[in-house]
């Protein structure tokens, strides 16, 4: 069975790529003219709506472009239909021109009229969409949605419902990036992420969409550690979809989560095996899974079989040598391994410094190279060195802002230089 579809990163690229597009297949049909020629203006909207469609499936924003040109052309010869405009807006958001789909919008309120602003589904819609796409507001874009939802529940409810989901996905990942100062804030923003998760698969329950957000609640689930209603979540997606390697990559990560150190391991293997196979991951998600070896590595020195950590996380590096965690965790099995015969303190020195070259940022191979400049292998000048870089108040706050940075584009990170 192919592999449940990945989401796209990011609230704005997310909700622009996935629902921009069909809104103008499922939109109203505009309603007879009255202007100066409805028979050219009813013509050329119908040729737009063709070319938008076209546009929408092959991504192509000139042609967009060309279909919002012809509806232009429309309102200049029916200037009194707020449908043209509407469509006008919705194909300029499809071929991602902000300025002008904003225009635009300005130009549909202007025709409707500001008492039926608030009330009007075509502006809500648009306003919610903007929202959405360009200012990546979409708590805001969630509020609209339920106003029209409120005053209009038969306007578009296919439409409606999918942009809501988008928005849904898009408003939870926000919430778990978000790194607010307190730990009540932060369990807040958890404690809502699970909610709109939740609200995304009902929203998509028993359609082809599912796979998609029973994923994303998955991994919601295991960020706010809530291990076993994540695991349940992706054992029952390894089931429906075994091709899926992202879906194994998360349940092995679950269950090392939780020590259960035999069965992450048996499905690390399954990644390693099903990744291999054409289709198993789609390209965009490469990426966030190519850490999986060295991952396996890890789980297998917490649970004492070292050995065999040592061997996935040299592995790892040969493979994948520009990665600085890598080198930090090759180093620090090396370095405190309890069986003697793996301990090599001048190799976990070599992979140190090289973590430490690549990401100096990251206080963990710092803290190592500090011990063995100091007790394994003294180097007074060297851990001068080290000692002057750990304590560095102004370093002290570079490297929190660079360590909070990343967990807010990572939060499922691994301790260590993520």
């Amino acid at each position: 069975m192919a592999p449940v579809r990945p989401l796209r990163r990011g609230a704005a690229r997310l909700v622009a790529a996935l629902c921009a597009g069909f809104l103008v297949v499922l939109a109203t049909l505009p309603r007879p003219c009255v202007g100066r020629d409805p028979a050219d203006a009813q013509a050329l909207a119908d040729r737009a709506l063709a070319m938008l469609a076209q546009a929408e499936k092959s991504g192509d924003a000139s042609l967009a472009i060309d279909a919002a040109d012809l509806l232009a052309r429309s309102i200049r010869l029916d200037p009194e239909n707020p449908d043209w405009v509407f469509h006008r807006t919705l194909a300029l958001v499809v071929a991602r021109a902000e300025d002008r789909a904003r225009a635009s919008f300005a130009a549909l309120e202007t025709v409707i009229g500001r008492p039926q602003n608030g009330r009007d589904p075509r502006v809500l819609y648009s306003r919610a969409l903007l929202h959405a796409t360009f200012g990546s507001n979409v708590a805001e874009a969630l509020r609209v949605l339920d106003l029209l939802k409120n005053r209009s529940p038969d306007f578009m409810p296919v439409a409606v419902r999918s942009l809501e989901f988008h928005c849904r996905i898009a408003y939870t990942a926000q919430l778990l990036h978000a790194r607010p100062e307190s730990d009540n804030a932060r369990q807040a923003n958890l404690v809502a992420a699970v909610s709109q998760a939740r609200l995304a698969v009902a929203l998509v329950a028993g359609d082809s969409r599912e796979p998609i957000a029973r994923r994303n609640l998955a991994q919601v689930y295991r960020v706010a550690d809530r291990w076993q209603e994540s695991e349940a979540e992706f054992r029952a997606l390894a089931t429906a979809f075994p091709g899926d390697a992202v879906v194994h990559y998360g349940l092995a990560s679950v269950l090392a989560d939780q020590h259960k150190y035999d069965d992450a391991f048996a499905e690390w293997e399954r990644f390693l095996k099903v990744v291999q196979q054409p289709g198993a991951i789609d390209p965009r998600e490469a990426d966030s899974v190519a850490d999986a070896q060295m991952r396996y590595g890890v789980s297998l020195d917490h649970a004492g079989r070292e050995a065999a950590g040592l061997k996935q996380l040299r592995a790892y590096v040969a493979r994948v040598p520009q990665d600085p965690r890598g080198w930090y965790y090759l180093g620090r099995l090396l370095l405190q391994s309890e069986d003697e015969t793996l301990v090599d303190a001048k190799e976990a020195r070599t992979c140190l410094e090289k973590a430490r070259e690549l990401d100096p940022w990251c206080a963990g191979p710092l803290l190592l190279l500090r011990q063995i400049y100091q007790l394994v292998a003294p180097d007074e000048a060297k851990l001068a060195e080290i000692v002057k870089e750990l304590d560095d108040p102004a370093r002290q706050a570079a490297r929190k802002a660079t360590m909070d940075k990343r967990k807010a584009l990572r939060p499922d990170a691994t301790n260590g230089c993520e």
